[in-house]
C-alpha cells in the first residue's frame, strides 16, 4: 500500500473534475484526480503524488524543502517565533539545496554549523540555529518520514548569560530623553514611547507583553498578561507611580499603548534613538527587564517571587539575577554572626 504524504498542492476545477497541481524536484504535474467532489478529491490528490513520487524514485522519501513546508504550518500554529525560524531554516536550505531527507548526514549539519561560526555568528544564535533544526528533524520522525536525527549529537555551545543592567543614573537619562521626545510630537509611536519605557522600568514585563496590553487588563491595581512567553496567564502589580503616568494617555482605544503597528521592531527602532540622545553607547530594550529583576533581588526580594514577577517558566532562568557585587559580599561576611 502507497503510504500518503503530506505536501503542498493545488486543486483547480477544469469541465467539472477537479485538477491537482504540484512540484516535485523542480518539475510541475498538473494530473486529474476524475472526481467532481472536492473533499473527494483532496484525498485522491494526495495519492496520486505518491504514486507519482513512486514511479519516480521508487520509494515516496521526502525532499527538505516539503519537510519545511510541512514544518512551517505547524510552527505557524504552535509558535510565536515562527518567522526567526523560518528565515534560519531557510538559510540551511541555502547550503544543502533540497537533498532527500535521507542524504542530511550530521556531517553535513556540522559543515552547516561551521559555516555559521565562519561567518561571526554568535555563539548563543548558532545555539537557536541548533535547536530549530533539532525541533524540525524530531517533528519529522514523530511524522515518520526520518528514522534518526542527524542533529541529535550536536551539542550546543556553552553561552555566557548576556545581562546589561542600567544604573539609576542611565535610567533617568533614558526617561528624560524619552520624555522630550514625546513632547515633540515627532509621530505618534514615538509620542507614545515615553510611556512603553516607563512600563518597561517599572514592572519588568517583556516588550512584547506590554505593547499588547488592553485597558481592560488593569484590574485592581494589577496587569493581567494574557499572552506570555511561557504561554501562562499572570499578575503583575502595577505601582502607582506608574498608573499615574498611564492616565495621562487616552482610554479611547482598546489597547494601552495605541501604535500603529503592533511588533517590536517599531519600538526598538525608536529605543536606539531615545538611547542615543540619553548618551548611552549600548544596551537593549530587553536589558530594562534584566535591571527590574537585578534590582529585585538586591532589594531582598526572594527568587521565587522574582520568578513568578517576570513569568519565568523554572527557576534556572531566574538565577542569572542572583549576582552579588563586591561590597554586597562584604556586607553579608560583616554581617555574619559567628
Amino acid at each position: 500500500m502507497i503510504k500518503e504524504i503530506d505536501m503542498d498542492f493545488k486543486l483547480f476545477k477544469k469541465r467539472d473534475y477537479y485538477y491537482v497541481d504540484f512540484w516535485i524536484d523542480g518539475k510541475r504535474y498538473k494530473k486529474t484526480t476524475k472526481s467532481k467532489r472536492r473533499n473527494e478529491a483532496e484525498i485522491i490528490a494526495k495519492r496520486i503524488i505518491s504514486e507519482t513520487l513512486e514511479e519516480l524514485y521508487g520509494q515516496t522519501e521526502m525532499t527538505l524543502s516539503q519537510l519545511i513546508s510541512k514544518y512551517i504550518k505547524h510552527i505557524q500554529r504552535e509558535n510565536k517565533t515562527w518567522k526567526t525560524k523560518v528565515s534560519m531554516i531557510k538559510l540551511f536550505f541555502a547550503f544543502t539545496g533540497d537533498l532527500k531527507l535521507s542524504k542530511i548526514s550530521p556531517g553535513l549539519c556540522e559543515d552547516f554549523l561551521n559555516d555559521l561560526s565562519r561567518r561571526n555568528i554568535t555563539k548563543a544564535t548558532i545555539n537557536r540555529y541548533i535547536a530549530t533544526f533539532k525541533h524540525m528533524f524530531n517533528k519529522a520522525i514523530d511524522w515518520e518520514l526520518m528514522e534518526r536525527n542527524p542533529m541529535m549529537r550536536v551539542k550546543k555551545s556553552r553561552e555566557t548569560p548576556r545581562m546589561r543592567c542600567f544604573t539609576a543614573d542611565e535610567l533617568e537619562r533614558l526617561t528624560a530623553a524619552a520624555y522630550e521626545m514625546s513632547k515633540e510630537n515627532i509621530s505618534d509611536n514615538q509620542t507614545i514611547f515615553y510611556y512603553i519605557l516607563m512600563t518597561a522600568i517599572y514592572s519588568g514585563m517583556r516588550l512584547g507583553e506590554i505593547i499588547n496590553l488592553k485597558w481592560m487588563d488593569i484590574r485592581d491595581g494589577n496587569f493581567t498578561v494574557q499572552k506570555s512567553k511561557s504561554g501562562i496567564k499572570r499578575k503583575v502589580p502595577v505601582k502607582d507611580e506608574l498608573m499615574d503616568i498611564l492616565r495621562e494617555l487616552s482610554t479611547d482605544n482598546e489597547y494601552i499603548f495605541p501604535l500603529y503597528r503592533r511588533q517590536s521592531d517599531v519600538i526598538t527602532k525608536i529605543w536606539h534613538k531615545v538611547r542615543e540622545r540619553a548618551g548611552i553607547k549600548e544596551g537593549r530594550f530587553h536589558d530594562l527587564r534584566h535591571t527590574f529583576g537585578s534590582n529585585l533581588i538586591k532589594s531582598g526580594v526572594d527568587i521565587v517571587t522574582v520568578k513568578e514577577l517576570l513569568g519565568h517558566s523554572d527557576l534556572k532562568m531566574t538565577q542569572i539575577y542572583v549576582h552579588s557585587s563586591l561590597t554586597q559580599k562584604k556586607r553579608a561576611i560583616l554581617s555574619l554572626d559567628i
